[in-house]
């Protein structure tokens, strides 16, 4: 479905990683990083499946921001447009507010006596709602906790834990300006990408990671030109503690 793949090479910011993660933190071992990128000409996502084209990523480091080469496999081009294919209605430019037992819609059930109630209703307000026999939240570790919470504020019996005890992806994440060495980790602009060689460009927003025997993974990462550009005016404005514009991800 995802047609995950292996980066190609290392970037200069992985290059600079693991002269850390090796001298620096202890025992560390290296991470196979696979993402859904596309690197080459790919066949199509998957058999059955009428797969959109893709282009090729050229390392540029806007991955966080959206790809403007269109090389990156995110949910429109694999389980949404899956779903669709498959006859899946989805609705667009709305948010599920909160989940609740449905006590009072009647459906009629073919071939039996009596009727049938429809579970669950989802709501998008305090008005709209659709009906579901099932729900999969699948809104992230805080979208998901949110919905959860205003349910649970509208009679939706739910553990004493909600909101405690939960893991996100990045849980800590920290940048490092001012380093000696050339991390080029922040993306380029489309005049800049065709100037440098492909291997000398900032690369996929994560293209290597670190496990310690400490007991945490540490990861490359590449800042957006935009959020980048705007790091450094904020940066000039405090009197220029982001002097070089250079940065990791631990």
């Amino acid at each position: 479905m995802l047609k995950i793949q292996s980066v190609p090479l290392k970037f200069p910011s992985a290059k600079i990683l693991e002269e850390v993660a090796y001298g620096k933190i202890g025992e560390t071992f290296d991470t196979s990083v696979k993402l859904s990128m596309n690197f080459d000409i790919e066949e199509p996502i998957t058999k059955g499946m009428k797969a959109p084209p893709m282009g090729s990523c050229l390392a540029c480091g806007n991955c966080l921001s959206g790809c403007p080469y269109n090389a990156k496999s995110s949910t429109d081009k694999n389980y949404i447009l899956s779903a669709i294919q498959g006859g899946c209605n989805v609705k667009i430019e709305c948010q599920v507010k909160y989940v609740v037992r449905n006590m009072y819609e009647n459906f009629p059930c073919e071939g039996k006596i009596g009727r049938k109630t429809r579970r669950w209703r989802v709501y998008f307000d305090e008005i709209d709602y659709i009906s579901s026999d099932f729900v999969i939240l699948s809104a992230g570790v805080f979208g998901t906790t949110e919905i959860l919470f205003h349910s649970q504020m509208r009679g939706l019996k739910l553990s004493e834990a909600l909101g405690s005890g939960f893991s996100c992806n990045g849980n800590t994440v920290a940048y490092l300006a001012g380093s000696p060495a050339p991390l080029s980790a922040y993306g380029l602009h489309r005049k800049q990408v065709y100037k440098i060689p492909f291997e000398e460009r900032p690369g996929p927003s994560i293209s290597s990671s670190y496990t310690s025997s400490l007991g945490f993974t540490i990861q490359s990462a590449v800042l957006p030109t935009l959020i980048h550009t705007c790091c450094l005016k904020g940066s000039q404005r405090m009197g220029g503690l982001l002097d070089t514009g250079s940065f990791m991800g631990l």
